[in-house]
């Protein structure tokens, strides 16, 4: 049996899980936890101690709520929240503040906190698959400048 202690990648994709198995919180040292492809509704709050992990991959799950554990984690990187059922993203995304990669792809985004933009690292947002008016693409643009924002063409549904 492997010490929890030297694992630094878990992939649980397309398991179909419901919720993570509590096992999982033992792997303190974990750099990458990919859960895509599952029929997760929430993340434990384990999640949150996973002090050192820089990518994490919940796309395509059924999220309701973005993960509120996000926001204690300050060492995430790449975070994958694709495709899944959450409306607003917190304004307490600011904690998480080594994220370089956000991905919201299809995601039914009402809007964008304002937060994102004290987000110094971050390189990239894809947005694709959510309909945003020009204005708004525009006003995001201005405001993450060195920030590669990902839109579809815009269209006059949302403000």
């Amino acid at each position: 049996q492997a010490n929890p202690d030297t694992i630094y990648g878990i992939s649980f994709a397309k398991l179909k899980l419901e919720h993570l198995p509590p096992e999982l919180s033992r792997f303190k040292k974990l750099k990458t936890l990919n859960l895509e492809k599952n029929k997760l509704t929430e993340i434990p709050d384990f999640i949150a101690d996973f002090e050192g992990l820089e990518e994490l991959n919940v796309g395509k799950n059924k999220l309701e709520t973005f993960p509120i554990q996000i926001c204690r984690m300050n060492s995430i990187k790449r975070l994958i929240l694709n495709r899944n059922a959450f409306e607003i993203i917190p304004d307490c995304i600011q904690y998480s503040t080594q994220i370089r990669y956000l991905d919201v792809y299809d995601c039914p985004l009402k809007s964008i906190p304002n937060t994102l933009t004290e987000l110094k690292y971050l390189e990239e947002i894809d947005m694709t698959g959510i309909r945003f008016s020009p204005t708004f693409q525009e006003s995001w643009l201005k405001k993450l400048p060195n920030t590669k924002l990902v839109f579809d063409p815009p269209c006059d549904c949302m403000d």
